[in-house]
């Protein structure tokens, strides 16, 4: 009945217990259950053959999914909402008989949960329904690490960086910006962290920023360009200067006075 979660429950359940009541385990442990191992609750006395049809669960952000039903049961019962992640419980709601439908909120971005539905009666829960999926939207990235700035020509600059912490998604590339005067450069090689931007004037100091950009899911959903990274400053280098200094080496090494 309970799939891969069935080992863990049986952990749980032995625990929980009681010799006067070996079927039914309370709302209370339930409650209980969040913060330590997740479990599954058994029939309800009397009913043990009813179970939830399977509730739909989609994704309406990156940090909620709205879960619903069509299930109707009686004015003393209550709905018991539980969401998992990675085959742990995260959440569990009693709600009342009249609801049919729960928002899951402050959820990770791109990420796959679980959950599933059980009716309650006097503090004693049935069984639960199979499981609905859904995945939160890709969000956005938290901002890239380790970026460097540094002159390449006097009037272009090459910029590189590391990944953010927090992807939140799939990655599509880069963009590194230069503030005054505004130039950028883009990057989608992942592996490849760097771009160059050019048409800067010579002599100058400019700060710089990179941003990093996710891509949506299949149905176009959530991704989007990130926070700016922390800023860093270049200094250009004298364009008059270093021409002269290079012709002055050219002449010298051909052997020209």
């Amino acid at each position: 009945m309970y799939g891969k979660y069935g080992a863990r429950f049986q952990n749980v359940l032995s625990t929980l217990v009681k010799e006067e009541d070996p079927l039914t385990i309370t709302t209370t442990e339930v409650a209980k259950n969040l913060t330590g191992e997740s479990l599954h609750v058994m029939d309800i006395p009397g009913r043990s053959h009813f179970v939830p049809d399977q509730p739909l669960m989609v994704a309406i952000s990156a940090s909620a999914l709205v879960m619903q039903w069509s299930v109707s049961i009686a004015s003393n019962a209550q709905f018991l909402v539980e969401l998992y992640s990675d085959a742990d419980l995260i959440e569990a709601h009693l709600l009342s008989p009249s609801m049919r439908q729960y928002t899951f909120q402050d959820l990770r971005p791109f990420t796959m949960y679980s959950a599933d539905l059980a009716v309650c009666i006097d503090a004693k829960c049935g069984a639960p329904s199979a499981m609905a999926f859904a995945a939160t939207w890709p969000g956005t990235p938290s901002a890239p690490l380790g970026v460097e700035a540094r002159p390449r020509t006097y009037n272009s600059l090459e910029v590189t960086w590391n990944p953010p912490a927090s992807p939140n998604g799939q990655i599509e590339g880069y963009v590194a910006v230069t503030a005054q005067p505004y130039r950028e450069c883009y990057s989608d090689n992942l592996q490849y962290r760097r771009c160059y931007v050019n048409d800067l004037p010579a002599n100058i100091t400019v700060e710089v920023y990179v941003v990093a950009c996710n891509l949506p899911n299949a149905q176009g959903q959530g991704g989007g360009c990130g926070s700016p990274s922390n800023m860093t400053v270049a200094k250009m280098w004298n364009g008059g200067f270093y021409d002269s200094l290079s012709f002055q080496v050219n002449v010298s090494i051909n052997g020209v006075k």
